[in-house]
């Protein structure tokens, strides 16, 4: 016996309102990420993050209470935050010390290559200058963008370390929104639902479980991908 497959309640709502409600939500949504950048990653990033972690909360869910799926769930992502900090940064800095100590051979080789070049162009009659002094050009030139790209390297590092406070701040407050998702996931799913009309209900609570479980299993596989 094949199961009638329910079809949902109809919307009634004409052209012009809809357009009004759309052309509402899309400027609410420019208005937000324009004034509140930072309020926008935080609760994009936190409900990104929930439903990423829902999936394994949810089948943890099946043998132990929700908080403590929720608490090992939280703890393996921070475990894997620090195993994956500890493990490329160690080695981000060994490949710059590798590269600072490699710098003076490549500048060697370079500096051996371009005298032997001028020369033979000198010889060839092909330099308004000798070697010597367009070596020394040359040499004055490198100077000149070295000590530019020092001072753009020191800005950069600053900017950097101030991004990567800003960056701790918003990491805190995704994760601070994704435990209280994740927490009230069912109090906020029954509040959204009693704020429609009893008809839509239903097609609403489908809605919800549907689109909850597909994107959650989208996210997992977009993220091992």
């Amino acid at each position: 016996m094949t199961e009638s497959v329910s079809e949902p309640t109809p919307i009634v709502i004409d052209r012009r309102t809809r357009n009004v409600l759309v052309t509402l939500a899309f400027i609410v949504l420019v208005a937000l990420f324009w004034f509140a950048p930072a309020a926008a990653r935080v609760a994009g990033g936190g409900v990104a993050l929930a439903v990423i972690l829902s999936f394994p909360v949810r089948l943890l869910s099946r043998w132990a209470p929700r908080p403590l799926a929720i608490a090992v769930v939280m703890l393996l992502l921070l475990l894997a935050a620090t195993l994956a900090v500890v493990v490329l940064v160690p080695l981000v800095v060994a490949q710059l010390a590798a590269l600072v100590a490699a710098i003076p051979d490549f500048a060697g080789r370079a500096y051996d290559e371009l005298q032997h070049l001028l020369t033979f162009l000198g010889n060839h009659g092909l330099l308004e200058t000798t070697p010597e002094e367009t070596l020394q050009n040359l040499q004055r030139q490198a100077i000149t963008h070295t000590q530019a790209i020092g001072q753009e390297i020191l800005a950069q590092t600053l900017s950097t370390f101030t991004s990567a406070f800003g960056l701790m701040l918003t990491l805190v407050g995704v994760i601070f929104v994704t435990i209280y998702l994740l927490t009230d996931t069912e109090r906020i799913k029954r509040r959204l639902i009693r704020s429609f009309p009893l008809v839509y209900r239903d097609d609403m609570e489908s809605l919800w479980n549907e689109a909850g479980e597909s994107l959650s299993r989208y996210l997992v596989a977009l993220l091992i991908s």
